[in-house]
Formats: structure tokens, sequence, C-alpha cells
């Protein structure tokens, strides 16, 4: 793990700004001037009253010692906090993510994806937003937040027609199988120019199968 600098987290009730160290060691006189920065700024701005302002450490012996020698212009005004990972709730979380088409392999990758996902983000987004990206780079083995994506009546019945196949829409992500065992993912969204010539493609094939299918859909690009 790397550190994470200004990480900066905005509600609508709250304005947060951390800065996170992954240390052994840390000093005031490395950080001070990237707080009084960031204090300055928020004066500036107006938001100092309603923000918070953290130094968040991954050691409990190093939250003490930065809090003990924290600079009297800092007191009152920045907190130093220990953060202990919780991983098995972070875990829980992200598994719920995982799309129909998400197995043992997708579980094994779940913070590479996300990870992955962030960066692709430039490390700045919403919940949302590093959801969308991780879903991409994971082959969609994951779902996101977007909105459910709704099938005219013409392509339901064009679907629903091929044999030996079923299918999950999650948002806008499409997974195909059969008899709700062997799931697969679209390389792509529902509702895309991509999808528009699946769509097409399919219109003007014939005794469409699961297999024929999945061909049509390989050769879409």
């Amino acid at each position: 793990m790397t550190d994470v600098d200004d990480l900066v987290v905005i509600s609508d009730t709250e304005l947060l700004y951390a800065q996170a160290k992954h240390r052994l060691r840390l000093a005031w006189p490395e950080v001070e001037q990237d707080f009084k920065n960031q204090l300055e700024d928020l004066k500036m701005t107006g938001l100092d009253a309603g923000s918070q302002v953290e130094l968040v450490v991954s050691r409990a012996g190093l939250r003490k010692s930065l809090d003990d020698s924290m600079p009297a212009a800092f007191k009152g005004k920045v907190e130093v906090k220990h953060y202990v990972h919780r991983f098995s709730e972070w875990r829980s979380f992200a598994e719920g993510l995982l799309s129909k088409a998400g197995g043992d392999l997708a579980k094994r990758n779940l913070a590479d994806y996300y990870y992955i996902g962030w960066k692709a983000c430039n490390f700045h987004g919403t919940i949302r937003d590093i959801a969308k990206c991780s879903a991409d780079h994971s082959g969609f083995l994951l779902r996101d937040f977007e909105p459910k994506f709704e099938l005219s009546p013409e392509v339901e019945t064009l679907l629903s027609a091929v044999k030996g196949m079923d299918y999950d829409i999650e948002g806008d992500i499409f997974t195909f199988g059969m008899n709700r065992h062997f799931r697969s993912p679209l390389g792509f969204r529902c509702g895309t120019p991509k999808w528009d010539r699946l769509i097409k493609r399919l219109s003007n094939a014939e005794d469409l199968d699961l297999i024929k299918f999945a061909t049509i859909a390989g050769k879409i690009r």
C-alpha cells in the first residue's frame, strides 16, 4: 500500500479532507505545510466551520506519537486517527456488487478490480464512478449502480426466443447462460452502439440458440 494524499469526501452535510499515511514513521514537519495550506484554503472559501481535517495513519503507536507532538496551531482543527482496516466488512460490500457472471475468480480478484477502477478514475470520483470503472475493467464480472436498462417489447421477444438461453440485466450489464448455471457477460453495455449492432444482427439471424447468440455477440466490434 502506498500513501493516498489529499483524499476529499464531500456529502450534502459535510466536507472531509484527509491525508492517509501507511508508514512505520512519520513526523509533523513532513506534512505540516500541506495541512497549513488546507486549513488556509478552507478558511478562504468559508468552509472551515463545517469541515473535518484529518491525518489518518495505519498504526496505533504512530497515531499517539503524532497526537502528542501536534503543533499548537493545529490543535482543535486537525484530528489524528488510527484507521483499522475492516477487510471482512469491505469484502461483504464488494461481493454484493458481483454480477451474475462473477464467480470464484472474480471473488479472488475483487481488490485488484477496485484498485484498477479507482486508478482509471484518476483516484477521484464518487463510489458510483469508481464502481462503474471497476465493472468495466473486470469485464463486467462486477456490476455497478447504473439504472436498469429497459428492453423494448420487440427486443425482449427476440431474446426470449433464443433457444436454451436465459439472461439477466443488472443495471446496463447483460449476462447470459443456460439454466442459471453457466453465466457469461457481454463485453459491452446495453444501450451502446455495440448493443445496437448486436440486436440488429440477431434480428437478421435464423434459428437462434445459445451457441449462435454467443458467436454473434463475440464478433461485435
